[in-house]
């Protein structure tokens, strides 16, 4: 999804990835995937002033369900969430508490596997585009 956004050059979307100390090496891989740019911002350890200053900030939200997704709803900022369809870890339970929010949820199956790359970035890029372009 994120090189669909980068792609996109009549909106020069800023994108900032956030996480922990101990999540930097996963957030700096993910952003070393990302083509050469100077649209990506790697933010880390932020306390929960400087996130909830952070998030204010930004036009929308897109996140899974974790603290910041919440935070992002308590300052009024929109939020895209990606949600599990499994039932204690879905957004009924664990949504953000916004009407200000699309959130996205694969369809179940009776298998193992995991179902979450069956969101299709694709939905969720168009999605946030036509959100944008209208606000």
């Amino acid at each position: 999804m994120l090189n669909l956004i980068l792609a996109n050059v009549n909106n020069c979307y800023q994108i900032v990835l956030t996480g922990t100390i101990d999540d930097s090496g996963q957030v700096k891989h993910i952003a070393d995937e990302l083509p050469e740019n100077d649209r990506i911002f790697c933010v880390f350890n932020l306390n929960l002033k400087e996130m909830a200053a952070l998030i204010s900030k930004a036009v929308l939200f897109i996140g899974n369900s974790t603290g910041p997704i919440h935070i992002a709803a308590a300052v009024d900022t929109y939020v895209v969430g990606l949600y599990s369809p499994v039932r204690v870890e879905s957004p009924v339970r664990w949504g953000p508490l916004t009407d200000k929010k699309k959130i996205f949820v694969p369809q179940a199956d009776n298998f193992t596997r995991d179902v979450m790359n069956d969101i299709d970035p694709k939905d969720v890029y168009n999605f946030i585009n036509n959100y944008i372009e209208k606000n």
